[in-house]
């Protein structure tokens, strides 16, 4: 299959990547000018320049899925919401019309569990009202629905993947998962909140596996349908007991001790997928 792919240097899309191309695919993929330079190379791989809203249109020709996973400040702190609306909504949908023009019907697009906002249960649905409070999330809530409305307009195949708690090799330094892996693996000590936050953590691997599976599937959604699923484990765990578990694979000599941080301000105590709504 032909795949054009956004995202690729990042944290799930470098993995995606990787595993496209060990899966057989022929991939386009896109790469900011900005971006670090990336080493991977295959017959099978080209790489575009550029920026997400001034794609060649000739670069998108002959492609069977455009595969969207870049995502503009996905870590906090966010950026302003402007810049997010920004490169999260007007931005690919400009490469999504562009992609149309050049004969692509089917699109793949991640989305992010923050989307949905706070809620009484902390339980989430596809379903679910769209609320989300911060820049990144109301972005990438105001994308999807760009998206679906695009989709409909243009009567294409649209699958929305919204992720839940992703970690693994690549994430960003800052990041919860490898602040943790590097003071187990030195030997130090680890501070944290309480780990009273309940998550639905899932490793990079298993959501890049579900891409995959989403891309090579042959119940494609049909034109004009947008199938909404999540990407969740489906067994949610305290932050503490995640901790502790891991703690415990990297072998540590150390002691985590918890409650010496404060939950981040706005954060949500439990996020959490409906069992029925995971891919």
């Amino acid at each position: 299959m032909n795949i054009f792919l956004t995202g690729a240097t990042g944290f799930i899309g470098n993995h995606f990547l990787i595993r496209a191309l060990e899966n057989g695919h022929k991939i386009t993929a896109f790469k900011r000018d900005s971006s670090k330079f990336n080493k991977i190379s295959s017959k099978s791989l080209t790489w575009v320049n550029g920026n997400l809203d001034d794609i060649n249109n000739k670069a998108l020709k002959n492609h069977d899925i455009l595969v969207h996973l870049a995502a503009h400040s996905a870590n906090t702190p966010y950026d302003s919401l402007e810049e997010c609306i920004y490169w999260n909504v007007y931005a690919p949908s400009k490469l999504f019309k562009a992609a149309y023009e050049a004969g692509i019907k089917r699109f793949l697009v991640t989305g992010s569990c923050f989307e949905y906002g706070d809620s009484e249960t902390g339980v989430y649905g596809i379903k679910n009202e769209l609320k989300p409070l911060l820049s990144y999330p109301v972005s990438k809530a105001c994308a999807s629905i760009a998206f679906a409305a695009f989709a409909k307009e243009k009567n294409i195949s649209l699958s929305y993947m919204r992720i839940f708690q992703a970690y693994g090799e690549g994430e960003k330094e800052s990041r919860f998962w490898p602040s943790l892996k590097k003071a187990a693996i030195s030997g130090q000590d680890f501070e944290m909140s309480a780990g009273e936050q309940i998550r639905d953590f899932v490793p990079v691997s298993s959501i890049v596996k579900k891409l995959i599976n989403e891309v090579e599937t042959k119940n494609i959604p049909k034109n004009g349908v947008i199938r909404y699923s999540h990407i969740a484990s489906g067994k949610p765990s305290t932050l503490k007991d995640f901790a502790l578990n891991q703690w415990k694979l990297f072998n540590a000599k150390g002691s985590i001790h918890f409650g010496k941080k404060l939950m981040r301000r706005g954060e949500q105590k439990k996020i959490i997928s409906e069992p029925n709504d995971i891919s």
